[in-house]
């Protein structure tokens, strides 16, 4: 987060910050909670941070990778073919695109961990072409 074209509002007292940016939120304000530490301590402070976050951070690798993009009139149907190719693999999919918007592209996106996989499955699909897709979609595999 910039903190540019932000304010630092300051209490005294001790209520909790996420119950103060909630109240602010509410009445229709933009607010975040930030903590601030004096400058000499700066890096112990991060240092502390650090080991806080441990390796039962499973985020970096379930950060969002993306494995295809694709522009053009079909870039709807094409993201929608490899959702449900992947989702049946048991891959979960997030789709970015502007529904009905052609001009924009759609971007194909899965867990970190499990893009390898991902492209895996792609690469086979389009090894093996359309016509195993068609055989595979009604069952006559």
């Amino acid at each position: 987060m910039s903190n540019e074209g932000w304010v630092i509002i300051r209490s005294g007292d001790d209520r909790d910050v996420a119950d103060v940016r909630d109240q602010l939120v509410e009445a229709g304000l933009d607010a975040e909670i930030v903590v601030c530490v004096k400058a000499e301590q700066a890096d112990d402070a991060r240092r502390i941070l650090e080991g806080m976050q441990g390796e039962a951070d499973p985020s970096p690798e379930l950060d969002l990778e993306t494995i295809a993009i694709f522009q053009g009139a079909d870039a709807e149907m094409q993201s929608a073919a490899v959702q449900g190719l992947l989702e049946q693999s048991g891959i979960s999919v997030v789709v970015e695109g502007a529904y009905g918007l052609p001009s924009l592209p759609f971007e194909i996106k899965v867990a970190g961990n499990l893009a390898d996989s991902a492209r895996a499955i792609l690469a086979q699909a389009e090894a093996e072409g359309p016509a195993a897709a068609d055989a595979q979609a009604t069952g006559s595999l």
